[in-house]
């Protein structure tokens, strides 16, 4: 598909004359821009901003969803509206020298990349249309940003918030083709430590999913009993919007405020589990 008009002219008359039939280039080039998502592609020279590459999100679930559903066999009406879950996650890489761009005003050297994979196509019977059989696999990742830029709150806030979130996305709206509606079920769950800390905004906690503190995880008594995952980005983005005052939401004491660090960035709850939790906690 990635052949040119030069190229594919060669091809066809090479092969003119024997049974192997070459449509036109211009239905190749149809078909080409019909199964491959270009990305709106962004160059910025302004220091502040990244370097980078996008796609809209919902696009690209759009377009991912009917391609798996070309290869299965069409539910019936009585079974939508469907259930596409996927998972999604992002995460930043420096000290890429050999990338840094002397004649750009913006550094090279850290990426920071954007991606989903889908995971599963359910009923609204809860029946398995499709199921993603080897989702770790990096051929199942679907790219929606990549840009230079470091990892860290600020960027992560100013450049991708928008992006990453169902409510300015697209995402939280159902999406429509042939037959149906389908609902976007999406897992935020492919994280690291660092990035789940700037998501959550909860950089002062000792776990990302529950809100013990640093003196309970050497409770002998409460580890034993186990700790319950209670922390939710709803209730710490509710948190931010009771207190409308900055300065006094940071003014109280930590345990009372969640242990964030800065408001939440993630409206989706983040699901990665800490090790130390997966050690200590119960899971309810």
């Amino acid at each position: 598909l990635e052949v040119g008009r030069r190229k594919y002219t060669q091809l066809r008359q090479t092969f003119l004359g024997d049974d192997i039939i070459f449509p036109s280039y211009s239905k190749v080039a149809d078909l080409r821009n019909l199964v491959i998502l270009r990305p709106s592609i962004s160059l910025y020279p302004d220091p502040v901003k990244p370097i980078g590459v996008c796609t809209p999100y919902s696009l690209q679930v759009q377009q991912t969803l009917e391609r798996i559903l070309s290869t299965v066999d069409l539910p019936t009406s009585e079974d939508f509206p469907l259930t596409f879950r996927i998972a999604d996650g992002l995460d930043g890489s420096g000290c890429h020298t050999i990338y840094n761009q002397q004649h750009t005003n913006t550094s090279t050297k850290n990426f920071i990349l954007f991606c989903f994979k889908p995971i599963s196509i359910h009923t609204a019977s809860g029946k398995v249309v499709w199921k993603n059989i080897s989702p770790n696999s990096p051929f199942s990742q679907r790219p929606i940003f990549l840009c230079a830029a470091k990892e860290c709150e600020e960027n992560i806030r100013t450049f991708m918030e928008d992006m990453i979130n169902p409510e300015t996305s697209k995402l939280g709206e159902n999406l429509s083709i042939e037959g149906g509606l389908v609902i976007v079920d999406i897992i935020r769950s492919m994280f690291d430590g660092k990035m789940s800390a700037i998501l959550s905004g909860a950089g002062g906690a000792s776990c990302l999913m529950c809100t013990a503190t640093h003196k309970d995880l050497k409770d002998r008594e409460l580890v034993t009993d186990g700790f319950p995952i209670n922390r939710t980005i709803t209730d710490a983005a509710q948190l931010f919007l009771e207190i409308d005052d900055t300065d006094s939401f940071f003014a109280l004491p930590s345990n009372d405020r969640f242990n964030l660090t800065h408001k939440p960035i993630s409206t989706i709850n983040i699901t990665s589990a800490s090790p130390l939790h997966s050690y200590t906690c119960i899971f309810r």
